[in-house]
C-alpha cells in the first residue's frame, strides 16, 4: 500500500496543476503576473540623454550616484553618496579621438578640465573619480549653478580628433 503514495501524490499534483492552468480566470492572473515581471524589469533601465552629436561621434549622459569616502568624524557627513554625470560616448567615427569635460562647472567658466581617449565604438565613462559633480548653488555669490538646466546649459563637452 505504501508503494502506491507516491504514485497517487504525483497524479493528484499534476491534475491539480492541470486544472489550474487550463480554467480561464486562472491563465488571466497568471498573464497579468508575467507582464508584470516584464515591467518591472524593463522600469529599471538606463535613460541616457544626448548631450552633443558632431562628426559621427554622439556624447550621451546619465546622472547617477556615487559612493564617496565618509569623514573620519561621522558627526559630520550628510551624506555618503554625490550625484555625477556619466558620460557615454559613441563614436562611429572610425579612429580614435578625445574628449575634453570640466569635473567643475561654475557660471564664470569650467575648471579642472578632464581630456579621456575615446576608441571607435562605444565607450562608457564610469570611474567615480573621474566623472563630473553636480554641485549646485548654496549661497549667493559662490559662482555654482542655480539649477539642473542652467549646470547643462554651462556644462561642454569638446571632442577633439
Amino acid at each position: 500500500m505504501n508503494s502506491l503514495l507516491p504514485k497517487v501524490r504525483h497524479v493528484f499534483m499534476h491534475s491539480t496543476l492541470v486544472n489550474y492552468f487550463t480554467a480561464t480566470t486562472n491563465r488571466t492572473i497568471c498573464g497579468i503576473g508575467i507582464l508584470m515581471l516584464l515591467s518591472f524589469q524593463t522600469y529599471g533601465q538606463e535613460d541616457w540623454k544626448l548631450l552633443k552629436e558632431a562628426s559621427g561621434v554622439a556624447v550621451y549622459y546619465l546622472v547617477t550616484e556615487c559612493e564617496v569616502d565618509a569623514p573620519s568624524d561621522e558627526m559630520l557627513a550628510e551624506s555618503t553618496t554625490r550625484q555625477v554625470i556619466q558620460l557615454k560616448v559613441d563614436n562611429q567615427s572610425g579612429k580614435a579621438l578625445t574628449i575634453a569635460y570640466p569635473l567643475t562647472v561654475k557660471q564664470s567658466g569650467n575648471e579642472d578640465i578632464k581630456e579621456s581617449a575615446i576608441a571607435a565604438g562605444i565607450t562608457v565613462l564610469n570611474d567615480c573619480s573621474q566623472l563630473p559633480e553636480i554641485n549646485l548653488t548654496h549661497q549667493s555669490g559662490d559662482g555654482l549653478p542655480i539649477s539642473v538646466s542652467e549646470y547643462f546649459q554651462l556644462f561642454d563637452v569638446t571632442i577633439k580628433e
